[in-house]
């Protein structure tokens, strides 16, 4: 994450929930984001982070690449953003 830049808007807190136990190795000893943090979310099977990033077309594209495999827990535009991308994807199927 980095390549785009908005000058015209703030980082903002972006925490994700890993739910795949690859993908939290992973993250783990891959930090999506010099920023990343762990953080508490009360489910010990599940692997939440903390980035302090823009929110850009990178980083829609980052999370979605993850799949049914990440949660976007904040903030909640950027989750209702994911979900309808998700959900533009269902319909492509639903015949």
């Amino acid at each position: 994450i980095g390549i785009w830049h908005q000058h015209e808007s703030a980082p903002i807190k972006v925490r994700l929930e890993f739910s795949d136990e690859r993908d939290i190795d992973y993250i783990r000893t891959n930090p999506v984001h010099h920023s990343q943090k762990r953080v508490d979310n009360g489910m010990p099977k599940h692997y939440a982070i903390q980035i302090v990033v823009y929110e850009t077309p990178e980083l829609i594209k980052l999370i979605q690449s993850y799949g049914s495999k990440v949660k976007v827990l904040s903030p909640d535009a950027l989750a209702e953003k994911i979900k309808a991308s998700a959900q533009r994807v269902v319909d492509l199927y639903n015949i």
